[in-house]
């Protein structure tokens, strides 16, 4: 039988923990600058997440490539869009915080959004932090979110 600790690290694996609150990141988001972390700490391993190659700067590729990961956790019947349907009877209060804040990526208002939809989506959180336009989040630039914060 296993373990409490092997079955966290199972359904942490499963991609059920990347719909936890504050799961989104808020350069990710669509809402204010710092939308929706539920704390610093929070924030502060968003960022980390996002800066996949880990040189402290974070890039719109970056922030696609945490959206398309995202989206292929949250997409659990495989359709090819998030909606009602990929709720998990385990999980599901934080499964329907994570899709409240993916309606605004909706952009036809059918009630499930696509993958397209989420990557072209809107992020000014990102552009508010990114002061000098250049699609690349500084470590200045995260600095300024993190006090923000």
């Amino acid at each position: 039988m296993a373990s409490k600790t092997e079955k966290k690290r199972s359904i942490a694996k499963g991609g059920f923990a990347i719909v936890a609150p504050g799961a989104l990141p808020p350069l990710f988001h669509v809402s204010a600058p710092v939308a929706n972390a539920q704390s610093p700490k929070d924030a502060q391993k968003m960022l980390k997440q996002a800066d996949k190659d880990g040189d402290g700067n974070i890039t719109w590729s970056e922030v696609l490539d945490l959206r398309k990961s995202i989206f292929s956790r949250l997409d659990r019947n495989r359709d090819g869009f998030v909606d009602k349907s990929d709720r998990p009877s385990f999980f599901a209060s934080q499964f329907d915080k994570a899709f409240e804040r993916f309606v605004e990526f909706d952009a036809d208002q059918d009630e499930r959004i696509s993958r397209e939809e989420l990557l072209k989506g809107e992020a000014p959180g990102f552009e508010a932090a990114d002061t000098n336009k250049d699609r690349v989040l500084s470590q200045d630039e995260i600095e300024a979110m993190r006090a923000s914060l």
